[in-house]
């Protein structure tokens, strides 16, 4: 025990925690993170997501609650001696230096010798390829050069913890897919623990260790992201993890024979748009059939051809189609119950 507060193993322990930002409360939020682990924190705008990086980070004082970093109490500490690393979605840049300098920057104000600035500077350069840019002005640099740039200043410290604020947000596709990738293998090597916060999920699942959902200031764990994408537990969180198909389980309860596990009446059942099929038969169908029928066809930009479809309850849902289909006035329908996610409520704010 140290000033009441257990000492654990885990890299951060968020206990309680809550802040005010004008009319804004945030918390009481619990999180933990295990030493290397990345917890990826996704909701929606204005959830808290970057108020909770700012009171970790110090920025805004927290009003209740602990905040143990690698067993050190530092809830109270001023943001220059918690000793975090922090890449705001702005990147917040000095346009008017160079490269060199903004990765330095951090350095210079610990007071790091020269030999060794000029060793982590040049380390990281190359570890993130822009060795070439350390003697050009960052105002010439492009958004997926900035976003490098910001992450190298953010490790130059050699940090407990590294904060991403929505980090990615201001790059091209392709640009976003390289800079996940890099920033993988960059943190795989370092062995640092990690927050990252996100509205796009799809592509940080695969470096997530854990995974959180945050609403009007509230946090809800959602477990590891294997966990999180078989069963997300709020309908909220369910959008953010690819599921775009919400039945009423008032519509399926009468096959009873497939849902006689359910006791609840309100809620859904979650389903992405691959779990739902046209068949011709119900032999070829894992789970149940309903009636429906095919009101539009359209692509996306995996390849695939999906379909809209209105079932018999009215509700509209999409699906996956394969093979020649066309619109019809009455299909059969083929919902696969081991993909599905049961939602039970929405999440309490």
């Amino acid at each position: 025990m140290e000033g009441g507060i257990r000492l654990s193993d885990n890299s951060l322990d968020v206990i309680g925690l809550e802040a005010y930002l004008g009319g804004f409360h945030l918390g009481p939020i619990n999180l933990n993170l295990k030493k290397n682990g990345v917890g990826l924190i996704i909701g929606p705008n204005g959830a808290g997501k970057s108020t909770l990086l700012k009171v970790i980070l110090g920025l805004i004082d927290a009003k209740g609650g602990n905040i143990i970093l690698n067993g050190r109490e530092i809830t109270k500490l001023p943001t220059e001696k918690r000793n975090i690393g922090y890449v705001p979605q702005s990147y917040a840049l000095f346009e008017n230096m160079t490269v060199r300098e903004n990765i330095e920057f951090g350095l210079k104000v610990r007071k790091i010798p020269l030999n060794e600035r000029n060793e982590r500077v040049l380390n990281l350069a190359r570890e993130l390829k822009i060795e070439d840019l350390l003697n050009k002005k960052v105002s010439i640099l492009s958004g997926g050069q900035k976003q490098r740039v910001a992450l190298a200043r953010a490790l130059a410290i050699l940090p407990d913890l590294l904060l991403l604020d929505e980090p990615f947000s201001n790059l091209d596709p392709q640009s976003f897919v390289n800079a996940i990738d890099l920033l993988d293998r960059t943190v795989a090597r370092i062995g640092l623990s990690t927050i990252i916060v996100s509205q796009n999920a799809s592509n940080l699942l695969k470096i997530a260790t854990d995974v959180f959902f945050m609403k009007n200031g509230k946090m809800l764990y959602l477990g590891d992201p294997d966990k999180a994408l078989r069963d997300p537990k709020v309908l909220e969180a369910a959008i953010y993890l690819g599921f775009d198909n919400f039945i009423k389980l008032s519509d399926v309860k009468k096959h009873a024979n497939i849902f006689s596990d359910i006791q609840e009446k309100d809620g859904y059942l979650a389903l992405r748009s691959n779990d739902i099929s046209i068949v011709e038969s119900e032999d070829n169908c894992e789970g149940f059939l309903i009636k429906g029928k095919l009101i539009k066809i359209y692509p996306e930009v995996n390849g695939s051809l999906y379909g809209e479809l209105e079932i018999e309850e009215g509700t509209i849902i999409k699906a996956r189609i394969q093979g020649k289909t066309s619109i019809k006035d009455s299909l059969d329908i083929c919902i696969n119950k081991n993909k599905a996610s049961l939602i039970l409520e929405n999440f309490n704010s």
